[in-house]
């Protein structure tokens, strides 16, 4: 499965309440995997899709 598929699966997932705050880390762990890609490519689209992965807030941290 592709990471930004997987990305989706777990924003669903938050949405609906089914995962909690590990889900949430993995999630977010993810998205910075996905962003450290996005920004090493030369890809003229790359800075939309970088607004579209964003992370999921979890009390007490903060994700830049």
């Amino acid at each position: 499965m592709e990471i930004r598929g997987l990305i989706k699966l777990y924003k669903d997932l938050h949405k609906s309440g089914k995962i909690t705050g590990s889900g949430v880390e993995r999630h977010n762990e993810l998205v910075s995997q996905y962003r450290e890609r996005l920004m090493q490519s030369s890809d003229s689209n790359s800075h939309k899709r970088l607004k579209k992965a964003s992370y999921i807030k979890v009390k007490g941290k903060k994700w830049i």
